[in-house]
Formats: structure tokens, sequence, C-alpha cells
């Protein structure tokens, strides 16, 4: 694994994903891996998202900080739906882990799909913040259903959040699920899935009741 961290070009498979950082594809010894590493302008995308943040709890952070926080958080949900760590090194910034084969929730077409999809970001919310681990840019883009449909995983873990109040962030969490939810399909119907099915699954009432004071 350390030739591959030490250069991950040797192996791509396939072109990037479209991501704020560099995210590819490679093959290392018969087996399908995904490698991450921060772009050379990342701090400028850092900033970007910083300024435009609507929770307005985003830190101002470099790429490696990020990648940093990613690596911190993937290993304590070990693979809890999201993508397991194989291999991190903090000094290149370099991230290897697996690869899931499935599409993101912009891509599917069906709709049982969507809700599939869904129901499992919201269990992914509620198994993710047993942990204590925030999610930040909770938004439902970053799910990925896979190919046999009996999971999702929530994916980017490198954003850099105020997490002084968990409970509040955990809020938050939520209530950027639902809302991108609608966002990024038109769909009432789905918002409200998305709302009926986050409450029904969530067991940390403090976090419900400041959820329902905005929606």
């Amino acid at each position: 694994m350390h030739e591959l961290l030490i250069n991950p070009e040797n192996y791509r498979i396939g072109p990037n994903y479209k991501a704020s950082n560099i995210v590819f594809p490679v093959m290392y010894k018969g087996e399908k891996f995904i490698i991450k590493r921060p772009r050379i302008t990342g701090d400028l995308t850092y900033l970007y998202y910083y300024l435009r943040d609507d929770n307005g709890n985003r830190i101002l952070s470099s790429s490696k900080e990020g990648m940093n926080e990613e690596a911190r958080k993937l290993k304590i949900l070990n693979g809890k739906f999201a993508p397991k760590l194989i291999e991190y090194d903090p000094n290149t910034a370099i991230e290897c882990r697996e690869y899931i084969d499935g599409e993101d929730f912009r891509r599917l077409k069906s709709y049982t799909d969507k809700k599939v999809a869904i129901e499992f970001a919201a269990l992914g919310i509620r198994e993710i913040h047993s942990r204590d681990v925030i999610l930040g840019d909770a938004t439902v883009k970053n799910v990925i259903l896979t190919k046999t449909k009996d999971k999702a995983l929530w994916m980017d873990f490198d954003g850099v959040f105020d997490e002084e109040n968990i409970h509040e962030a955990k809020a938050k969490d939520i209530l950027k699920f639902i809302n991108t939810t609608y966002q990024l399909t038109r769909d009432e119907k789905l918002r409200q899935y998305a709302r009926d099915i986050i409450l029904e699954l969530y067991k940390d009432r403090k976090v419900i009741d400041l959820v329902k004071l905005f929606i």
C-alpha cells in the first residue's frame, strides 16, 4: 500500500470524479480503491465554501486540514455508512479508501431508488451521529446508493465545521439533509419523505426538538 500512496497516478484506472479535491479510482494488486488528495488550488476552494456556507458553521481551513479531518472521521466510522479508510498519509494528505460501486443521488433516475437512498441516508445520519461524528456538509448529493441497492453511504467528510455545540451541529446536519433533498429534486413529496423518515428513525430527542424549530 505504501507504493500506492507514493505515486497513485501509476495505478489510476479512470478520470477524476467531480469533487473539491482530486478523487479518482485506482487498481492495486487486483483490487479497486479510491484515492483522494488535495488540489494545488484546494485552499482557494475551501475559502469559497467557507464564504458561501449557508449554515454559518464552516471553519476557514486549509485543504490539508480538511483531509486530516476526513481521515479522523472515517477511522471512527470504520465503514459504517461511510467508505472504509484503507490508508492515510498525513504528510501528503493522500487518502486511500474502499471503492464503492454505485451511483450518487444526483444520478438516480428511479423514484424508488431515490426513496431507498433517502432512507439509508437517514439511517446513516443516525448511526454517524451516535458516534458523535458531524457530517457538516450533509447535502444528499454526497450519498451513494450501491448497485446492489442494499445500502447507501455518505461520502464527503473533509469540511471543517464548528462542532462545539454538538446538538446544534447535529440538528444542522438533519436540516441540510431535508432541505437539499428538495433542492436537488424539486419534489416536495421526497422532501417530506426525508423529513418523516429522519424524525421516525432518529433517537436523540434534544436534537429533534431543535430540528422541529425550523421545519
